[in-house]
């Protein structure tokens, strides 16, 4: 099955690439910086600005949203290609000169929103292996919200949100005449710190209120086969702890590129204070025979089922998921895969790949 063709223009400076898919119009406007790239004392400001942006948007009969992850932010709207256009504009043109009257307001809206997010396993993992550095900071309070002021979150939104360093994906060609009024400026590539030293061995724990947490977390090289084995782990958790014993409602796993070369593989879950034990030796028995055996090549292809089911879509969803790949490809600095690349990487990790990716990631792992 042949890719859809995608099409590539630059709006005022922002690379921008859409195809024709279903409506509604969509669009993701993502930026290469996320709380990775913030110092410590700036930490919160990325999160600041969205929340500044969007709040020029108001009250309006169409859906949008914001998010800033480990190391991307995104605005992204759906609805007719007016509304959206109009959106995108708005948007832009709040980043480039702030609504600073709601300044008070919106670090009031974060205060609250920010703990949740730092107490989770993820983040925890996270500042363990790296320190108050890079990704570590994930974990930590947003500390720029205590002390920053107009000049500070101006400055941040001008060098990082910026039309170099921004992607614009649509379902559809852009709206006529569209603009995006953002200050020019580079792409930030992708920076991972080293490792913190004297990292906790990978069986310690943490207790958190009346709930436990296994996690598992690591940094390795980025490949298919590392993605098949977290998928894979994800699946012996869920199918021992969920279907067989009944002691967690869900596994969660992720891998999140940290630069071009390094992934963080994270897989965990909650149980009841008094499952915890199980849980956690449960989870370690199955990390230690996914790395001593590998998988079977059942759980290799019913992995890949799993992984490369939206290739299977009705063409027209399929057109828009294609899309939604490539721009995160662009918005990273990585090469663009195709439906046909990206199969050929999957069906050339093998068991032994998979195992020995996973058990060199758990040489740096938690």
């Amino acid at each position: 099955m042949a890719d859809p063709e995608i099409h590539e223009e630059n709006i005022t400076g922002v690379h921008t690439l859409w195809v024709d898919g279903p409506p509604p119009f969509r669009a993701l406007l993502g930026f290469r910086v996320g709380w990775a790239d913030e110092p410590l004392r700036r930490h919160g400001l990325t999160h600041l600005v969205e929340h500044l942006a969007l709040s020029r948007i108001g009250s309006v009969p169409h859906f949008y949203n914001g998010g800033v992850g480990l190391n991307q932010a995104h605005l992204m709207a759906g609805g007719t290609g007016e509304q959206v256009g109009a959106f995108l504009e708005t948007a832009c043109a709040a980043l480039a000169d702030l609504p600073l009257e709601r300044l008070d307001t919106e670090i009031g809206v974060l205060q609250a929103e920010d703990a949740p997010r730092r107490t989770s396993p993820h983040a925890q993992i996270l500042a363990d292996l790296f320190g108050f550095a890079g990704a570590g900071v994930a974990a930590l309070p947003e500390y720029a919200l205590t002390w920053v002021g107009p000049s500070e979150v101006t400055a941040w939104a001008a060098s990082q949100f910026t039309a170099g360093n921004a992607v614009l994906a649509l379902t559809g060609p852009p709206p006529p005449g569209l603009r995006l009024p953002l200050p020019p400026g580079p792409r930030r590539p992708l920076a991972m710190p080293p490792l913190g030293p004297g990292i906790p061995n990978r069986r310690s724990q943490r207790r958190r209120t009346s709930e436990e947490f296994a996690a598992v977390g690591a940094v390795g090289r980025r490949s298919a086969a590392l993605v098949l084995a977290g998928d894979i782990l994800r699946e012996r958790l869920f199918r021992r702890l969920r279907t067989d014993l009944g002691l967690v409602y869900q596994v969660d796993a992720d891998y999140s590129p940290l630069d071009a070369d390094h992934a963080f593989l994270f897989a965990g879950t909650a149980s009841e204070s008094r499952h915890a034990r199980r849980v956690s030796t449960d989870m370690l028995e199955a990390l230690d025979a996914l790395t001593r055996s590998g998988p079977e090549a059942e759980e290799i292809a019913q992995a890949l089922a799993r992984l490369l089911a939206w290739t299977e879509e009705p063409e027209e969803l399929r057109r828009a998921s294609v899309l939604w790949m490539r721009a995160g490809q662009a918005l990273l600095g990585d090469p663009p895969s195709t439906v046909e690349s990206l199969r050929a990487e999957y069906a050339a990790a093998g068991p032994d790949e998979v195992r020995a990716a996973l058990a060199a990631a758990l040489e740096q792992g938690l």
